[in-house]
């Protein structure tokens, strides 16, 4: 299998102010290379900022290996402005000039960047954006492959959320809310079905995931209280929504549905 090189631009202005002030903690850059860790090769880090406002932030990037981009701030100028710009620019630019780039991921939730992320998907790249929840605008996420909420990578460890926990213990509002599980099983049976309609003799579970994702690019398996897709659908094999034959790859079985059971669920 190929490996899969991303091209990695931050627009660090929007996260760090944004876990300043929707999550009260400092920005941390670790749980994003993190999770890039396991999609691929990392060629390209560059974050966008006027550095003199994040002078605290300069020395964790750089040991992420992070190239930082000046925008600086001058009289009559809008500093967001031309950084968006120039991290548009550089995108386009790293698009047309290496082709072996196959995946770039976009840190930030401006609904500005929306075009460029449709240009990339339109150049054939794959393409992954990295926000917060609160700062992100509901038009970014559907132009992406794939959304990560920065709250739900591990190792976001959000202070207040902590806090709560050593003063009175974890009580029924500080637990994580899980979506529901029936709704999942409908989800998934459909997505299948509609798969093994189309034609598809065999579908593997990391097919089904890229379905999944099509459909709705901010799926996570953490949402309904799983580690990894893996783990996601062993249980729905367990309850009987699906089958599993992991006889030739064990971590990307055939998913099919079982003889008896609930099968296609409406």
């Amino acid at each position: 299998m190929e490996e899969v090189r991303i091209g990695l631009f931050i627009d660090y202005e929007n996260l760090a102010i944004g876990a300043r002030e929707d999550l009260k903690m400092v920005f941390d850059f670790g749980p994003i290379a993190d999770a890039l860790a396991s999609r691929g090769r990392v060629v390209v880090r560059r974050a966008y900022a006027d550095w003199a406002h994040f002078e605290v932030d300069r020395q964790m990037l750089t040991e992420n290996h992070v190239e930082l981009i000046e925008i600086p701030q001058r009289r009559g100028a809008v500093r967001k402005n031309a950084a968006d710009i120039k991290m548009a620019v550089d995108a386009v630019e790293l698009a047309f000039e290496r082709d072996y780039v196959t995946t770039f991921v976009i840190c930030t939730g401006d609904s500005d960047f929306s075009p460029l992320v449709h240009k990339l998907r339109e150049l054939n790249k794959q393409v992954i954006g990295v926000g917060l929840k609160a700062s992100t605008s509901k038009l970014l996420p559907p132009a992406c492959d794939e959304f990560l909420f920065y709250e739900n990578l591990d190792g976001v460890d959000i202070p207040h959320a902590q806090a709560r926990v050593i003063k009175r213990g974890v009580t029924a509002e500080d637990k994580p809310q899980v979506k529901d599980l029936d709704a999942l099983d409908g989800m998934i049976s459909r997505t299948l079905s509609g798969m093994l309609r189309s034609g598809d003799n065999e579908v593997r579970s990391s097919q089904v995931k890229r379905a999944l994702l099509r459909k709705d690019s901010t799926f996570s398996e953490s949402d309904y209280g799983f580690r990894s897709f893996g783990e996601l659908m062993r249980n729905l094999a367990e309850r009987g929504v699906v089958r599993l034959d992991g006889s030739e790859r064990q971590g990307d079985p055939v998913v099919s549905f079982p003889e008896e059971g609930r099968g296609e669920v409406k």
